[in-house]
């Protein structure tokens, strides 16, 4: 029975999903190299909208072919991170001479990476919690499709004037990347734990709950 368990489990990971996650964490890596290379940040930027893509079709392929695993739900929350985090690290510290530079464009861009990741640290750290798996909702996938015009525009905005009209964006950015902080917050430590029903259905009309493979374990 044993043998059979790890069986299947080997089988449900080594699957199209898991793989194109696997592929957004080489790329991640790649950025490094390019940068250490001294790439222009140009090119940069086409690998990095390569890997974004396989944050969709993961996703998109993991309910389709019906292969989801909760391996592979831990697996895209580390691999996106991962990506924009270097991704973001790379273009404040690794190019700050560009002219669209400025930080705090950029923290407003990552503020829902930088609380969330803040929350982590006590959560995994100091409140020793592991097995878990956050909702995923649908004004977070909002929040990544902002973020991933934004970053472009910004970039491409020296040599192409048309995607100069990015900074309302910014500020998008910045409302949903608190507004998730909060609901992933919540959802991780008191979600589970509401027995009003009304509190329950008013608290997901406003931010509902997007479809996923696994959540909490």
């Amino acid at each position: 029975m044993v043998k059979k368990i790890k069986r299947t489990l080997k089988e449900n990971l080594l699957n199209v999903p898991n793989t194109l996650t696997a592929m957004r964490v080489i790329l991640s890596l790649v950025l490094i190299i390019m940068y250490l290379f001294k790439l222009p940040i140009i090119t940069l930027l086409y690998v990095f909208i390569v890997a974004a893509l396989t944050d969709f079709l993961d996703g998109f392929f993991a309910r389709r072919l019906h292969q989801e695993t909760l391996f592979g739900a831990r697996f895209d929350i580390l691999a996106d991170r991962l990506l924009w985090v270097i991704f973001g690290l790379l273009l404040i510290f690794g190019y700050p001479s560009e002219a669209y530079y400025n930080l705090f464009d950029f923290l407003l861009i990552f503020s829902r990476e930088i609380l969330c990741g803040l929350f982590l640290v006590v959560y995994l750290v100091f409140l020793g919690k592991r097995n878990f798996i956050p909702y995923v909702r649908y004004t977070g996938k909002i929040n990544t499709v902002i973020q991933g015009f934004v970053i472009p525009a910004m970039i491409l905005s020296e040599t192409y004037p048309i995607f100069g009209f990015y900074q309302p964006f910014i500020i998008l950015c910045a409302f949903f990347g608190v507004f998730n902080s909060f609901y992933y917050i919540f959802d991780l430590e008191f979600y589970e734990k509401i027995k009003n029903k009304k509190f329950r259905e008013y608290y997901n009309l406003f931010n509902p709950i997007a479809p996923a493979a696994y959540h909490n374990s």
